[in-house]
């Protein structure tokens, strides 16, 4: 009986022996999966924050490219703003010279024109002037004229009174009286000759 009771005793701790072996196998096989599902876990959460790091990394990057294409947008608007700006400037400088261009002409014009009437009043005056020294011209032959037939009208009545007064010097008379005449002759020779070159210096300084 002791014996059997020994065996039982024996088997009895040899199946606690085993259950407990059992539990600590079951007990390490717990905390290996344990382990296991917190390197999963971990990893997990490694490669979460890997994803999350990369998600950040390329909304940075498209951020980035973002304002790299704004940039360049900007750059090119202000290019072709300063191109719009420096077309603007030569149009106005373009315009400026064209304006200067115009009022130099006007101003040429104008001198030209001045210069025309400054030389159409000489012009004038000196054919105003021609035609006063012609007008005078011919007065002053008019007036040898009206005085030539003055001194001829004395001398006929000087004649007439000397011929009737004194008969006998009739032929001293006559000869007198055609000295008179050659002298008158020859005097309207003179005028008339002096009032041709008057009327030919006229005609010249009119031309």
């Amino acid at each position: 009986v002791e014996e059997e009771a020994r065996v039982k005793a024996e088997a009895e701790a040899a199946e606690v022996e085993r259950l407990r072996v059992k539990a600590e196998a079951e007990a390490a096989e717990v905390e290996r999966l344990r382990v296991e599902e917190e390197a999963r876990v971990k990893a997990e959460a490694e490669a979460a924050e890997a994803e999350a790091a990369r998600v950040k990394a390329e909304a940075e990057a498209a951020e980035v490219e973002r304002l790299r294409v704004e940039e360049q947008a900007r750059v090119k608007a202000e290019a072709e703003a300063a191109e719009v700006e420096a077309a603007r400037v030569k149009a106005e400088a373009e315009a400026a010279e064209a304006e200067a261009a115009r009022v130099k002409a006007e101003a040429e014009a104008a001198e030209v024109e001045r210069l025309r009437v400054e030389e159409a009043a000489r012009v004038k005056a000196e054919a105003e002037a021609a035609e006063a020294e012609a007008a005078r011209v011919k007065a002053e032959a008019e007036a040898a004229e009206v005085e030539r037939l003055r001194v001829e009208e004395e001398a006929r009545v000087k004649a007439e009174a000397e011929a009737a007064e004194v008969e006998a010097a009739r032929v001293k008379a006559e000869a007198e009286a055609a000295e008179v005449e050659r002298l008158r002759v020859e005097e309207e020779a003179r005028v008339k000759a002096e009032a041709e070159a008057a009327e030919v210096e006229a005609a010249r300084v009119k031309a």
